[in-house]
């Protein structure tokens, strides 16, 4: 979908095998929005939904301004995948148009090599940051098989990502942040990513009633800021 505007889409069914180029299931690309799928299900040979306002060339339709506007505003019931070989959920941001809005109720993954991969290298003209990429949220999520190393990958900056309920029946990880992104308020099971650390801990004073700790950077500043200062009695 390009340039599409205020769809409602009932059931999409797909039934491919991984025997040709790109066999995406749907791909929502620059200036959609207000787009609402009740459901997604089957087998893909690629990506099973790709959220992509990139400028990447040659993965649009060549028409005026065809890499310009904004993916907003879109709802998906349910998503049902069935041994997909590469990302159930693919999104690729652009720092020039904005990726924002995103709401899926219910994603249930037989088997893949990531549950949702945010970014990839090599398809931006510019990156995004976490300011283009955000107020994306994935309600009861549940995955019994991953071919790849993490269930949620990210290599592009965002925030304010909610995974709601998230099951992972594999023994891998639930989350990879890639080095240099700016991750804020990724939440997975309420648990916030990227993970607050204390780095140091002082004792302040003879009587043992103030300490300082220094902290990895906190995706809020009204839990723990970076480099806090806290009371104790």
């Amino acid at each position: 979908m390009q340039k599409v505007s205020n769809a409602t889409i009932g059931k999409l069914y797909f039934a491919h095998e991984r025997n040709g180029a790109n066999q995406d299931g749907v791909d929502i690309l620059c200036a959609s929005n207000h787009i609402t799928i009740s459901e997604i299900r089957g087998r893909t040979g690629d990506d099973t939904l790709a959220l992509a306002p990139c400028r990447r060339p040659g993965i649009y339709v060549n028409i005026t301004d065809y890499n310009v506007g904004d993916v907003n505003d879109i709802t998906i019931g349910k998503i049902h995948s069935y041994n997909s070989p590469y990302r159930t959920i693919l999104t690729l941001g652009e720092h020039t148009n904005k990726l924002f809005n995103i709401d899926i109720g219910k994603l249930y993954i037989q088997s893949c090599e990531v549950v949702v991969k945010f970014g990839l290298t090599g398809m931006y003209d510019t990156r995004p940051t976490k300011d283009d990429v955000y107020n994306i949220t994935i309600g009861e999520t549940i995955v019994n098989a991953i071919t790849g190393t993490v269930a949620l990958d990210v290599e592009e900056s965002c925030k304010d990502i909610d995974f709601t309920s998230f099951t992972n029946n594999t023994a891998l990880p639930n989350v990879n942040i890639d080095s240099g992104r700016d991750v804020e308020n990724m939440t997975v099971n309420g648990k916030i990513y990227p993970e607050i650390l204390i780095t140091s801990t002082t004792v302040e004073n003879a009587h043992k009633d103030h300490i300082i700790l220094n902290c990895s950077a906190s995706p809020d500043d009204t839990i723990i800021p970076s480099t806090s200062y806290r009371d104790w009695e």
